[in-house]
């Protein structure tokens, strides 16, 4: 198989994707793909007949794989698609209605649902023993640098410099605890039982406290575990919020903010004071927004001016429904 010079249309042998060619060559077509190469490298190390059926069945399960990215990235875009232009639609309507062409800024928050389920002994249980062990991996260990440095480890330093840039800027971080008081959790929803709570984060806390044992520190996270926590989500998101204090929770949950904030937060950033600002909260929370075929189901509208925050309650949207 020869290629032309800059050429395309040419597919990989492996996932079929669409390869690039570059100059003339001999050489099968293979994508950049890590999977495709180590395969196709495969055949140097095996007889032709073991290598026949294994490069069929990898082959047919990248394939897979490459279909099901495909048509989940295509969800996405048209599901992103529908929701912005159906939002666009309630804000214009919304300025037709009051004559407020002031407010053109929006955000697209999702909610968390009402519904609050009673925290029994089998999930508190659960709970605990986590906490027990993270625990436990925290006091075996000289210093923090001996445990895993995964994203607990690391976020320290971009949440320290999150912190400060809120710090330094009180009228961002105002619209920003205003925007996470209506979302009420929606990034909060996988803490399910262990809530982010790591062996790292205890034993930053313990050492920062010559005070803090480890039996106080843990009777603490016991004693906060509500009696009622948002169905299907994290077991310390109590009915007003997290019921963890802001020194407890972990770095993930402290550092964490969804995109449409962190775009939110750059607009004012390089705005001289904040703008009147138009916020519409759509039904699924953040981690299952594409759930379903279609743009997920607008349930609230509200208009922010400085710190005043007030629901529209004459646009017409459907009425609020269980996330799914």
């Amino acid at each position: 198989m020869t290629f032309s010079q800059g050429t395309t249309g040419h597919q990989c042998i492996i996932c079929e994707a669409e390869v690039v060619a570059v100059g003339r060559s001999a050489q099968p077509a293979l994508c950049r793909d890590i999977q495709c190469r180590r395969l196709h490298e495969q055949r140097l190390t095996m007889t032709p007949a073991v290598y026949a059926p294994h490069l069929a069945l990898q082959t047919s399960l990248i394939r897979q794989r490459r279909a099901a990215e495909a048509q989940r990235k295509a969800l996405i875009e048209r599901v992103s698609r529908e929701e912005e232009a159906d939002n666009q639609a309630v804000l214009e309507a919304f300025q037709a209605a009051t004559g407020r062409d002031d407010v053109v800024d929006m955000v697209m928050l999702p909610p968390v649902t009402q519904r609050c389920s009673a925290v029994d002994e089998q999930r508190r249980a659960s709970y605990i023993l986590h906490l027990q062990t993270v625990m436990a991996e925290a006091v075996a260990c000289e210093d923090v640098s001996h445990l895993t440095q995964d994203q607990h480890y690391t976020l320290i330093d971009r949440r320290v410099a999150q912190d400060a840039f809120l710090a330094g800027n009180p009228c961002i971080a105002n619209r920003s605890d205003t925007l996470c008081a209506l979302c009420r959790g929606g990034c909060c929803m996988e803490g399910g039982n262990h809530g982010y709570v790591s062996a790292v984060m205890l034993r930053r806390q313990l050492d920062a406290d010559d005070g803090l044992s480890p039996e106080i520190l843990l009777e603490d996270y016991i004693r906060h575990i509500p009696d009622y926590a948002i169905a299907g989500g994290c077991i310390n998101q109590g009915k007003t919020g997290c019921t963890l204090p802001r020194n407890r929770r972990s770095d993930v949950c402290n550092y964490y903010l969804c995109q449409p904030l962190r775009d939110h937060q750059t607009n004012l950033l390089q705005a001289q004071s904040p703008q009147p600002l138009f916020v519409v909260q759509r039904s699924n929370h953040h981690w299952n927004r594409f759930a379903s075929e279609k743009a997920n189901e607008l349930i609230a509208c509200y208009v922010l001016d400085d710190d005043d925050c007030q629901e529209i309650t004459d646009l017409h949207y459907p009425a609020q429904s269980e996330p799914g």
